[in-house]
Formats: C-alpha cells, sequence, structure tokens
C-alpha cells in the first residue's frame, strides 16, 4: 500500500467508528447491522446522542463493539476524554479493561494516534501512567478508564463516557427480584452518578433478560415522565432482534432490511441454530434473550397457569356457539393501539380460541380483515364490535356498505376494562379457557403475554377483546351456525390453517 494510500485511510478512520472498526479489524466483512451499530456509536462519540440503549442477542459481536472498540476509538480522538466502564462482575470488567490496552498497545493504533499513549509495562519513567486489572492512564493524563463491576466502588472515579455492559450475568440472575434491585441501585446512585455534567454520554449494551430488568426501569420512568409533563434526556434506542416476525414487522429499524423468518446474522447464527434455542430455551426466554422482547413472568390479574392447551386434533367437531370479537382503535399511527380480532368457540362449559388477528390497522384494514376471518370461519354467527374509536364506522360500513355481513353487532363498553378483565377471570381459574399450543398458532405466545402482563403491559388490546367474548358466548343461546357446521374434526382443521 502505498504511503498517500495509508495516510487516507488512517484519516477515514479517525472520522468515523464504522471505520475506526475496519482499520483495526481489515480481515472481518461487517455485517449490515454492524454498520448500523457503528454510526449509531459515531453519533455519541460526537456527542449528537448523549443517552444510547442497544439490545442486541448473545453472540453477535456488541460487546466487541461497545466495549473493546469503542472505548479505544473515544481516547484516541481525544486522551483528556474520561471513560468509566460496567458489568455484572469484576471479572468481566476487568477482562474488557485489558482487551481495550490490548487494542491501544497495537502498532496499528498507535500509528493512527500517537498522542494517546499508554505507558509501557515494566519501564518506570517520570512519565509512566497506571495499568492495572480497574483501569488506566494515558500519559499525560489522569483517570483515562476506570471499570468495576456491579456493586463495586467508583467513588472519586468521572467519566465523560459511561458504558455499561450486560449488567446481569444470566438469566437467573435477572429473575431474581433482589438482584435486579441491587443493580438498579447500583446503576442509578453510583455508576449514573460519575459524569461530568454536559460532556458526559452514556451507554448501556445488553440482552434483555427481564421486563424489569434496567432497560425496563429506564422505559418505566420515561413514560412516567412524558404523562407528567416533566423535562428529561430520553435515551435512544437500538433494539435488534435475532429473528424477524411478523410481530415485529411494524417497529423494526427502518434500515432493517429483513422479512418474517430472517435472521438478525444468518452467517453465523442461521434461522435452524435460533429455532433450536427457541425450543431448547422455551419461548419466554428466547423472546426475552434473543428477541429483546422480555414478557411479564406473571399477571396481576390473569396467572399464567390458568391458560389451559389444546392441539387441533383435540378440538370438539361441533361447537354450541361460534362468534367473532373486535376491539377496534382510532386511527393507523406509529403509536396507535392494535385491533384485536378473535373467533371463539364455546363447547358445553369450555371456551376455545380458535384465531386471532392483532395489528395496528386502519379503518379500511380493520373491516378487510373482519371480512377475510369470517371468510376463514364461515360458522360464525355473529360479530361484535364495541362501540369506541371506529367501532361505529366498522358496523356501519360492514352492515350499510357494499357486499354486506350479516351478524354485525356494536356493543358499548359498559364498565372500565380492568372491571371487564376482572369478571372473566373466574373462567380461566376454573380451567375452562384454551388456547392452541405455540407450535400451532403463531399469534397464542402474544396473546398469553398480553393477558399475563395486564394492566402492566404494553397492549391490552386483547384483553378487551377476551373480556367481549367471555360472557357474551355464556349468555347466549344456539344459533343457526349450529346446523350449518361440518360435523367432521377435517372442516375444523382445514380452516385452522
Amino acid at each position: 500500500m502505498q504511503p498517500t494510500e495509508l495516510g487516507i485511510r488512517r484519516a477515514r478512520a479517525r472520522r468515523g467508528f464504522g471505520n475506526f472498526r475496519r482499520y483495526m479489524r481489515p480481515n472481518q466483512t461487517p455485517p449490515w447491522f454492524h454498520d448500523l451499530l457503528d454510526e449509531y456509536l459515531t453519533k455519541l462519540q460526537r456527542g449528537e446522542i448523549k443517552r444510547l440503549i442497544v439490545t442486541m442477542p448473545p453472540g453477535h459481536a456488541k460487546s466487541d463493539a461497545c466495549s473493546r472498540l469503542f472505548p479505544a476509538y473515544v481516547l484516541g480522538l481525544d486522551p483528556s476524554e474520561q471513560i468509566a466502564f460496567g458489568s455484572y462482575g469484576a471479572d468481566l470488567a476487568s477482562s474488557m479493561n485489558r482487551a481495550t490496552q490490548a487494542n491501544m498497545t497495537t502498532q496499528t493504533y498507535r500509528d493512527l494516534f500517537p498522542e494517546t499513549q499508554l505507558s509501557e509495562r515494566g519501564i518506570r519513567t517520570a512519565d509512566t501512567a497506571r495499568r492495572t486489572s480497574d483501569g488506566f492512564d494515558l500519559v499525560g493524563h489522569s483517570d483515562s478508564y476506570n471499570c468495576a463491576g456491579v456493586g463495586g466502588p467508583l467513588t472519586g472515579k468521572r467519566g465523560t463516557m459511561l458504558i455499561l455492559d450486560d449488567p446481569y450475568k444470566n438469566f437467573a440472575e435477572a429473575n431474581s427480584a433482589q438482584i435486579r434491585e441491587n443493580v438498579w441501585t447500583w446503576f442509578s446512585t453510583v455508576f449514573m452518578t460519575r459524569g461530568t455534567g454536559d460532556r458526559t454520554r452514556a451507554l448501556i449494551v445488553t440482552t434483555r433478560w427481564h421486563k424489569d430488568d434496567i432497560v425496563g426501569r429506564i422505559e418505566e420512568q420515561e413514560k412516567t415522565a412524558r404523562a407528567n409533563g416533566e423535562e428529561f434526556e430520553p435515551w435512544v434506542r437500538l433494539d435488534l432482534a435475532a429473528l424477524m416476525t411478523k410481530e415485529l414487522m411494524e417497529k423494526k429499524h427502518p434500515r432493517d432490511p429483513r422479512q418474517p423468518g430472517d435472521p438478525l446474522w444468518p452467517e453465523v447464527h442461521s434461522l435452524r441454530t435460533l429455532q433450536e434455542h427457541k425450543r431448547n430455551q422455551g419461548l419466554q426466554k428466547f423472546e426475552a434473550v434473543y428477541q429483546q422482547n422480555p414478557k411479564a413472568s406473571e399477571g396481576n390479574v390473569f396467572k399464567r397457569a390458568w391458560f389451559k392447551r389444546f392441539r387441533r386434533q383435540d378440538l370438539p367437531p361441533r361447537f354450541d356457539r361460534i362468534g367473532m370479537y373486535v376491539d377496534a382503535t382510532n386511527k393507523k399511527s406509529a403509536n396507535s393501539d392494535f385491533v384485536a380480532i378473535g373467533v371463539w368457540g364455546k363447547k358445553d362449559n369450555n371456551f376455545y380460541l380458535l384465531d386471532v388477528v392483532h395489528r395496528r390497522m386502519s379503518f379500511l384494514e380493520t373491516a378487510a380483515a373482519i371480512r377475510s376471518m369470517k371468510y376463514r370461519w364461515p360458522q360464525v354467527d355473529v360479530i361484535k364490535v364495541e362501540y369506541a374509536a371506529n367501532g361505529y364506522a366498522i358496523v356501519d360500513a360492514l352492515t350499510n356498505g357494499v357486499n354486506p355481513i350479516a351478524g354485525v353487532v356494536g356493543i358499548p363498553a359498559k364498565e372500565k376494562k380492568e372491571v371487564r378483565a376482572d369478571a372473566v377471570t373466574g373462567y380461566f381459574d376454573a380451567g375452562n379457557v384454551l388456547v392452541p399450543t405455540d407450535d400451532e398458532a403463531d399469534w397464542v405466545f402474544n396473546y398469553v403475554e398480553e393477558m399475563v402482563a395486564f394492566p402492566g403491559g404494553s397492549h391490552d388490546d386483547q384483553v378487551d377483546m377476551t373480556s367481549m367474548a367471555l360472557p357474551d358466548l355464556n349468555g347466549g343461546t344456539t344459533g343457526a351456525f349450529t346446523q350449518s357446521m361440518s360435523a367432521s374434526q377435517g372442516s375444523i382443521e382445514q380452516r385452522w390453517k
């Protein structure tokens, strides 16, 4: 390589973290999401972002970028920066410290940032700077890098850049309420107080373990602050799931090119591997650790143990009643509520949830989804739409518009949703509500998780739909649809698909 070419390459490496990563890792070909992460880290270094949360699944090289290379980049551009680094344990924090030092002592790095110098080990001079397991100083600067495990001391240490990588060791720790409280106390009263004022930037890079982890608590704090009209510095989020799903499509990053079923890093973590993780770990752990989508482990109203499961071959060949129930919304937007459409069948004292559509939809999309569901389940003789949001317009369009549908009825919401939800808990507690097994319906996992999270979950549309359905099915009488149903099990199974 000619000297002029090398000079150009070094100049580029100083202008952005992505170029720096390529400069330090010339034999690596970064996937698209590494480039995206690099852009966020560049903005953080420049102060264009003050607080950044990065959530990614294990094994996707987030720590190499955020904890081994990024501190070296920050100190290379400005040796006066001070980095405070934390992780779940002192051993891991020290390991990241050593890795950062190793990057900074390479000749490649020294040629790029000649003004950023670590002292030579074993050589004592007037300019010797600290290099220990707890941190290091650059020649001519103090407190350049200090690290600690959660609960460890950072007293007297300051940071213009605060980096917290994996504050929880594993799933077991994150599921301990006491450990979560200890981690939060250390984070909020020790780690985040090490800043130096307006110059401070903060980075949290983690795998989600629990709905009440650090990221979850920050979410709740920001939600409360917004509700109270308080001013605060928001955390910018980069959340990347290991596997794209239909449910994640609406909230995926605009630069995410994936379609449902696409892995984040297929060259390293194939679809087959991720499916094995899902089978081995179970859906709850997989959703948290790999999908960055932790769910409430137990609700205040609906208990997880109440949800009985059925398989298609276990469905009764004939139901006493089948109805469709719709919880609509005002409009489709990035922050609007979801529309929940559910088909329920009642046989004797049991209620079977047969089909669900749950997504953000416009008025026209909602009407089309109801028509589609009716086509899938022609046995449905009544379609009940709550008279709230655009429910009035939906009922009018489906009954008086082109190709009207028989049996569409609007019903008012008489009580608060908490009251209505509480009124149907008896059906669940008695074991009379059955939902499909997770492998037979792709919507059922999110349905159960929303129910058990109520009333503290992000959405409650399926709770409202359920609260409409069960009392109505229990209080109605057998309709004409009973005679139109096939007595064969095959007809039910066919509509399932």
